[in-house]
């Protein structure tokens, strides 16, 4: 099996994209967040109806907002 590697562009003005360059992903790391989240509902190791508190007693914002709140983006 062979796998193409190139890169074609520049990753800069001065640096052309090369098979190592590095691209964000933006608001793509929101979905791998959820499919990371909804795999703990599974497992049974998260609930996403109990306060985040429950999970993060350090995270001050979250005192009353449920993992799902959280999730959907919706304010309490």
């Amino acid at each position: 099996m062979s796998i193409h590697s190139k890169g074609y562009g520049k990753a800069d003005a001065q640096q052309p994209i090369t098979p190592q360059t590095q691209f964000p992903i933006a608001s793509l790391s929101k979905s791998f967040t959820a499919i990371a989240a909804l795999q703990l509902v599974e497992a049974g190791k998260i609930n996403l109806d109990v306060s985040v508190k429950q999970y993060l007693p350090d995270f001050t914002l979250a005192d009353t907002q449920t993992a799902d709140q959280i999730a959907n983006h919706c304010e309490v």
